[in-house]
């Protein structure tokens, strides 16, 4: 981890029991699951609001059990077709849409800029997915690569760190 570009948030997170490694490794360049995304947001805005648990695919024994259930019952995770996924990567385009959400419960009147950011793989991103990428962008939560931002592909850990880092900043929750 020592000089990775987002050693910095990474500590930060790790340092306010956010994030943690796996036998102490952070591994940043790995993709994140899901499951994990949720319990980076519960771990990060303390989510208390629980509730029951509509997906087939999480069961009460699963390590992930209570904060996809937090997520849900406080209208940041949905599924698809009764299914959660946990175990799958998140998009770039799920990773937006949570993280917008999350801003939408806690500071539901938050003002974003006017700012439209123009992306070159446009086309790619999902129609569920458009609104929360654009307020994300104006809001400097997000950003991307030569002009596209891949909403197809997997976020690693330090995007996700990097994206809560400055989520925390942007709700002046931390």
């Amino acid at each position: 981890m020592r000089g990775h570009w987002a050693e910095n948030y990474v500590d930060t997170l790790a340092s306010m029991l956010i994030v943690n490694g796996n036998n102490g490794k952070f591994e940043p360049n790995k993709q994140i699951t899901r499951a994990e995304f949720v319990t980076l947001i519960v771990n990060a805005f303390d989510f208390e609001k629980a509730g029951e648990n509509p997906f087939k695919d999480v069961k009460s024994t699963d390590w992930f059990f209570d904060s996809v259930s937090i997520a849900y019952a406080n209208g940041i995770a949905t599924g698809s077709n009764g299914n959660f996924n946990p175990n799958n990567p998140i998009s770039r385009e799920e990773m937006a849409t949570m993280i917008v959400r999350v801003i939408d419960n806690i500071e539901p009147n938050k003002p974003v800029p006017m700012i439209y950011t123009t992306y070159t793989d446009e086309a790619d991103i999902s129609d569920w997915a458009s609104h929360s990428i654009q307020t994300a962008s104006a809001l400097k939560l997000v950003s991307g690569f030569d002009g596209l931002y891949r909403p197809k592909d997997s976020t690693t850990k330090a995007e996700s760190a990097t994206v809560i880092f400055r989520l925390l900043d942007v709700l002046n929750t931390y």
